[in-house]
């Protein structure tokens, strides 16, 4: 009779059980094969179980790697676990019940934790046995009681009935299973009054793993029911032998899960770090400056102000300042105040109460109360009103806001980051914007450099976006052409790093190959510039000039992919007359964020 058996199991049942003779076994999709797996990915040839003493080896064809297995060990193919034992049929190749325990294993080693592993291994020896009781004991030591760590059934009594020492005791000097086939003949047990009205029989079994005692196995039989016999006696010893090393490697790797999990937290704790900073890619010293700063802000409660040109990612920069903060958990509440009319912005910000102004039909939270405990986060706040801006400065200086139309103060708790691509400087000089809203805001100022002054980020960058819109587009795209690169390098990206993702987006609608090349790259104008005149151009002076402003805006529009905010910006006027020239001209916009 083998010694070692292999057990197959796919998707939590035992499918084989085969007794490993000869010098090697045969594993494969194929008939013939000694061990046959039938799944996708399995080999008509998969790979040879040869034999080495106590252990097998897995031998993959076609490959050198290979996979040492001994009693208790797992290997996963595919859909299969192959698992090794020590004569886990030899005395049971026939017997059902132990071929019950074998398909016990697999939910074994799913068990949550050992409490549930435990009961589930009692759960299917009180049924196979027939037994009024079972339980695990722990090993006691010397002059010490066992402890009940886990049972099954119903015992009479109850659980705190005393539990034999003698059994126990012989257990722990043999090491081997004790059999009491009747209680009440006994002349050690039938002293115990309450152990012989109660039982009629007992067998308990060492659970050990090596020299080393896990714990005992009992179970008991009523007087009610039949004895025990030697058979069964020596099924159990089977079983808590078949199973000592499963049980003990499914804790191990329960714990170690545990471990890796902890591990893990960590890691996606400080990777969360890492990724809050990880669209924030460069590693110019520009940008290396950016990120540290942002990882010095961060922790704080200090207004924030970022600078820099469209599409340099302010709004990424401040995404990462809360997210590094002790606010992370609470709303990230962005809104760009170029994108509302002035009449709007108010109302957005700071909410509204019931009928203060036509349309106003019920309360409504405003950004900051929806941000509560949070960050707000203001672009292009340079565009705001004097009217808002000291709105605005109460809101920093006694952290309370009002709804319109109601004269209540509202208490707020924020972190505020604003952003703007404008020279506030000029602005206060202008008198449109105010110098203490400035000095509130910039208590923390962030430069972001444009895309032209950190071009060795170029390729990163290039990296970064291929990564993206392969996941988001399903393509496989495996970079750039070393020509499509040096003209992405030649470009002089003046909308940063928005333009390029853009670029790198309509490259990978157009590209069909797995390389982006030149021919699938669309840059729009320079400078935004309209085309030259042509003979299209109306004749008369009033209306080549009605055509030119037209072209000029559909060129800006085109430069910047259709923004209006940014075309805004191009052409340097305001947004009521961007607006009005564009419904003159009845040129469609879509709504843009920043």
């Amino acid at each position: 009779m083998s010694r070692l058996w292999l057990l197959v199991i796919k998707k939590n049942r035992l499918e084989q059980t085969v007794p490993i003779v000869g010098p090697e076994l045969s594993v494969g999709s194929r008939s013939f094969c000694d061990v046959v797996l039938k799944a996708p990915g399995i080999q008509p040839d998969h790979g040879r179980l040869v034999v080495r003493g106590e252990s097998v080896e897995f031998c993959p064809s076609g490959r050198s790697a290979r996979s040492r297995l001994g009693p208790g060990d797992h290997l996963e193919i595919g859909e299969y676990t192959l698992t090794v034992q020590v004569r886990p049929l030899s005395d049971a190749s026939a017997n059902p019940f132990m071929a019950r325990v074998l398909e016990l294993l697999p939910t074994l080693w799913t068990a949550e934790d050992p409490t549930t592993m435990f009961h589930r291994l009692l759960e299917a020896l009180l049924a196979m046995f027939s037994a009024e009781w079972t339980a695990l004991l722990s090993a006691p030591a010397k002059g010490k009681e066992p402890e009940i760590l886990a049972s099954a059934g119903k015992r009479p009594g109850g659980e705190s009935g005393r539990i034999s020492r003698t059994v126990v005791d012989q257990v722990l000097s043999t090491g081997a299973p004790v059999l009491v086939a009747d209680v009440q003949a006994d002349p050690v047990l039938s002293r115990s009054r309450s152990i012989a009205a109660q039982v009629r029989s007992v067998i308990a079994a060492p659970l050990s793993r090596g020299a080393t005692l896990e714990g005992i196995v009992l179970l008991e039989s009523p007087v009610s029911r039949r004895s025990f016999s030697q058979d069964e006696r020596d099924l159990l010893g089977l079983i808590t032998r078949t199973l000592a090393d499963q049980l003990h490697r499914a804790g191990e790797a329960r714990e170690l899960a545990s471990a890796n999990e902890r591990l893990g937290e960590m890691q996606r704790v400080e990777m969360a770090r890492e990724n809050h900073l990880g669209n924030l890619v460069g590693a110019a010293a520009a940008m290396r400056k950016v990120l540290d700063q942002v990882r010095q802000v961060a922790p704080t409660d200090v207004t924030t102000l970022l600078l820099g040109e469209t599409g340099t990612g302010k709004e990424l920069a401040a995404r990462a300042v809360h997210q590094l903060s002790p606010r992370r958990d609470a709303p990230f509440v962005a809104i760009n105040c170029m994108a509302l009319p002035d009449d709007l912005i108010e109302a957005e910000l700071f909410g509204h109460a019931k009928g203060a102004f036509s349309g106003a039909q019920g309360d409504r939270l405003g950004r900051f109360e929806m941000a509560h405990r949070g960050t707000v986060f203001l672009d292009e706040v340079g565009e705001l009103s004097l009217r808002v801006q000291v709105k605005l400065l109460r809101v920093l200086q006694e952290r309370v806001i009002q709804r319109l139309g109601e004269g209540k103060d509202r208490p707020v708790d924020v972190r505020l980051i604003a952003a703007t691509n404008a020279d506030l400087a000029t602005l206060i000089s202008r008198g449109t914007f105010r110098d203490d809203l400035y000095y509130r805001l910039s208590v923390f100022s962030i430069q972001l450099p444009p895309l032209r002054a950190r071009l060795e980020d170029l390729p990163p960058l290039v990296d970064h976006f291929v990564r993206s819109f392969n996941q988001t587009l399903r393509r496989q795209i495996k970079g750039v052409e070393p020509r499509a690169m040096k003209l992405l390098e030649s470009h002089g990206w003046p909308g940063n790093v928005r333009e390029l993702r853009n670029v790198i987006e309509a490259a990978f609608v157009r590209e069909r190959g797995p390389w982006i090349t030149p021919e699938s790259l669309f840059f729009a104008r320079p400078g935004g510039r309209a085309p030259a005149p042509d003979r299209d151009m109306p004749a008369g002076l009033e209306a080549a000039k009605r055509e030119f402003e037209r072209r000029h805006i559909l060129a800006a529009l085109e430069a910047e992919k259709g923004n209006a905010l940014a075309a805004i910006r191009r052409l340097k006027t305001s947004k009521s007359n961007f607006y009005k020239k564009c419904a003159r001209h009845s040129i469609p916009l879509r709504s843009s964020g920043t």
